[in-house]
């Protein structure tokens, strides 16, 4: 799949890229969850590649500068 020489994609072809199924990005495009930005044309939604490529880089710099957060229910005595 060449992306490069293309402007926009599909769920499909993001759920490729991203490792999870179409349902899984349709789902988290309804809950409003954190997604590249997307263009709806009709009834097709599609995705600029630039902007998924500087969505991907600000997403690894999150990784990599540390500011993940523990996942899940505190233990008791954690603040």
């Amino acid at each position: 799949m060449d992306i490069k020489n293309r402007k926009t994609i599909t769920i499909s072809e993001l759920a490729g890229i991203l490792g999870l199924s179409d349902h899984a990005i349709r789902s988290n495009l309804w809950r409003g969850a954190d997604m590249p930005p997307r263009i709806k044309v009709g009834r097709r939604v599609l995705f600029p590649v630039e902007e998924l490529d500087a969505w991907l880089a600000r997403k690894k710099e999150g990784i990599t500068s540390g500011t993940l957060r523990k996942r899940g229910r505190p233990r008791k005595g954690t603040a």
